[in-house]
Formats: structure tokens, sequence, C-alpha cells
């Protein structure tokens, strides 16, 4: 299951339109759209709404989240540099509180990478920003999806619409941007799903022996194997190569405590993050 949220209709109504979701009356706190894979919720703008939105969705439909279900926070962003495009998010900062979370970026894709600052207002100074990139959202959905979602389960992906200058943006101009992007977005979207489709076919019995084997040993939680599984994913579809040769340099190692074993999952993970 894909799980979309957008703070606009108008961001909304190109993938309602293409994935061909149909509102569901149900719902009488927000807008959802859906279908048998995709559902789509439309929240507000700002953070709060955002959160709000997240939970209400994923709580009402009572269904298990399973390790192939993808969370998107789909929507429109300022840049502070003159650059057009898509943008996935690899850190999220809530300008109000300084925190600041971060999406597992496991996955290939075409697009800009950057880190994104929530606001609760729009943004027309440079000054005011320490990041790239600005929005109103991100943050409240990044908190309300990670009690649901694995990070690495989590994709902010956003449209550039402005340089921080704002007063010629409408609904049909977001409207507009969404659809001269949807193209490239769907396409990434289909890549990503099948990654997870395909995932039992990706790693052999023998490598999932070893996977099984090196979580025991390092004494790693629950998410971190979880991340390890991911890793050793997309190290294969990087590399197209047999992981075993990686894998038994760390089968060796027996951790007694969490934080040793954190130690050696840290150059395990960057082992396979070489390529």
């Amino acid at each position: 299951m894909i799980y979309i949220m957008t703070a606009m209709y108008y961001e909304a109504r190109p993938l309602i339109k293409t994935f061909g979701l149909k509102k569901d009356l149900n719902y009488d706190k927000f807008q959802v759209f859906r279908n048998d894979d995709v559902v789509l919720i439309i929240s507000g703008v700002g953070a709060v709404k955002a959160s709000i939105a997240v939970t209400y969705i994923l709580t009402s439909l009572r269904r298990d989240i399973l390790d192939d279900d993808i969370f998107i926070n789909f929507g429109i962003c300022g840049s502070a540099y003159k650059k057009n495009g898509i943008v996935i998010c690899n850190k999220i900062t809530d300008h109000c509180t300084g925190r600041s979370y971060y999406p597992d970026m496991l996955f290939k894709h075409p697009f800009l990478e950057g880190e994104i600052e929530t606001f609760p207002n729009v943004i027309n100074e440079r000054r005011d920003m320490e990041s790239d990139f600005v929005d109103m959202e991100a943050s409240g959905a990044f908190q309300a999806a990670s009690l649901f979602f694995l990070t690495c389960q989590m994709h902010f992906i956003k449209i550039i619409s402005d340089f921080l200058v704002t007063d010629n943006i409408t609904g049909n101009s977001v409207e507009k941007l969404v659809n001269d992007n949807l193209d490239d977005f769907v396409k990434w979207l289909n890549l990503r799903r099948n990654i997870c489709l395909k995932e039992k076919k990706i790693l052999t019995n023998y490598e999932n022996v070893y996977i099984e084997s090196i979580s025991h040993n390092l004494n790693i939680t629950d998410s971190m194997k979880h991340e390890f599984v991911d890793l050793c994913i997309d190290y294969k579809i990087r590399s197209h190569d047999d992981l075993s040769g990686v894998l038994e340099l760390f089968e060796k190692y027996k951790c007694q405590s969490k934080r040793e074993g954190k130690i050696y999952f840290g150059k395990l993970r960057s082992k396979l993050m070489e390529l």
C-alpha cells in the first residue's frame, strides 16, 4: 500500500487522476481518496495539520503497516537557489523546535537532494533559512508517520514552486507544476514499489541466512535489522554482485551489548554503501 499526504487539493488532483483514486465518503474529518493500492489524504497547510492528518488516516484504516508499504509526503516547496524540479529530502528540520529528522536514503533516484526546513508561515527572505528548501508540513508529517513506518519506508518529495517569491503562486499554477513533473515522479514511484515487490527475489536464501546470523551476532534492534536488509537489497541492485563476500567479513563478530553492536553495524553500513 502507498500512503500519500498532500497539504492542498491542487497538489493532489493530478495524483488523483493519474492513479484513478475515488473519494472515500467514510472519512469526514479530511478529504481521503483511494483505490486498492493507494490512499491519499489532504491535510491542509501546516505541520500540525499534517501530523493530525497522517495519524488520523493511519489509525482509521485499522490496517497493520507491512514491510513493503510506503509513505510519501508530496507537495511544493520554496528554494533558496534558482533550481527547478523535484527534490527528495534527506534531512528535515523543524524551524520552531530546531529538531532535525533523517529519512533513510537507500534507494536510487534522479531528483535533487537536500535539506528542507519546515516553517509555520510563508518565507520570503533567504536570511530566515538555514537550509536549501522550505515548506510548511514535512516535520509534522515525519513525526506522525515515524510512529507507524520505519524511516526507510518514508519519502518526502517536493516540487520547487518558487525562489522565495510567492506572489504569483495560485492553485492553478500549483496543479500545472505538479502535472509538469508528474511523469518523473510516477516513474520513480513504480521503480521504488518494484523494489519492495521483488525484495524476496533479490536476496538469495544463502544471503538471507547470512543476514539472520549477523543480525543475531551483532545484537542489533529490529529497526536496524530492517535497515540492514534494505542496505543489502540496495547493494545488490547497484553492484549486481553476490553479497556473501561482504557479509562473511562480519559474521565472525559477536557483540555482547547493543552499544558494541551499533559500532560494528556502522562499519557494516559503510561497507554496503561504498559503491
